[in-house]
């Protein structure tokens, strides 16, 4: 099922009884622009919690020490302390204000993506971040998860399986809403 936009979001989320919009950015998106109160762009949205999943935390890490270039470890370090600086307001793990209505938390755990879906493969990241954003939907299962990816291939796993994502635009910062 493909979602036209951000309303069909907002009214499924509104209905639901859980108004909370809910966006998981992979990796990519955090080095392109490491600002949690960005990310509502890509589904217009003021208002929302952004979760960060410990395996785009460890990729983050990972990069910032061993990036395949320079200018990946130098977005990944920026990345990084961006999100460090976040703990001067609180507990990243309950969830802190990033900027007006935006929120950003920290899942502390990793999922066991195949108790999620029996095919996802836990070395693989992209499953992992799969199985961590579906959990979260059925943890917050009356409210709305949405996957902010420019990775091509998650994108095509979240098409099979869900959840919604958000992908960049050419030539643009805006990004569309797809199922």
């Amino acid at each position: 099922m493909r979602l036209a936009g951000f309303e069909e979001l907002s009214d499924i989320t509104v209905h639901g009884g859980d108004a909370i919009l809910r966006l998981v950015p992979d990796t990519n998106v955090l080095l392109r622009n490491p600002a949690p109160e960005d990310l509502g762009a890509a589904v217009d949205a003021t208002s929302y919690m952004a979760h960060l999943l410990p395996t785009v935390l460890a990729e983050l890490d990972e990069l910032k020490d061993r990036g395949r270039t320079q200018d990946v470890r130098d977005k990944a370090e920026k990345a990084v302390r961006r999100l460090k600086g976040f703990r001067d307001r609180g507990h990243l793990a309950a969830g802190v204000k990033v900027a007006g209505n935006v929120y950003l938390r920290a899942e502390h755990r990793e999922v066991d993506p195949p108790s999620v879906l029996s095919w996802l493969d836990p070395r693989v990241p992209d499953d992992r971040i799969i199985a961590g954003a579906l959990h979260l939907q059925s943890n917050y299962h009356a409210g709305t998860v949405v996957l902010i990816t420019a990775d091509i291939n998650l994108q095509n796993k979240a098409d099979v399986v869900g959840p919604p994502f958000a992908k960049p635009q050419p030539c643009q910062r805006r990004l569309a809403v797809e199922h």
